[in-house]
């Protein structure tokens, strides 16, 4: 996950950057955290957003599920979408 939020946060911060209208900043999770879903599953995240005075303006977050921890899925508000890690393909390419 840390791997993945690395090789991203140039790209999206320049993304959310270039989307911003005055007096609208990025803000970035510093590093991975652990969330929990309603039926206290565990999984990895980290998030930036566009933001100004009154909160939240758009939110990319990517994640990968502690149980199932071969997917990674990218949000926001407008996309979702769910794949596997080129190098997670190639291992499993290999073994079968």
């Amino acid at each position: 996950m840390n791997w993945i939020a690395r090789d991203l946060d140039t790209n999206v911060r320049r993304l959310l950057t270039g989307a911003a209208k005055t007096g609208e900043s990025v803000i970035a999770d510093d590093t991975v955290h652990v969330a929990r879903d309603f039926n206290r599953k565990a999984r990895w995240e980290q998030s930036w957003r566009l933001v100004d005075h009154t909160g939240v303006i758009l939110k990319v977050t990517i994640q990968v599920l502690e149980e199932n921890d071969s997917w990674c899925a990218s949000m926001s508000e407008r996309r979702h979408r769910r794949r596997c890690p080129p190098w997670i393909a190639r291992r499993t390419e290999t073994a079968t």
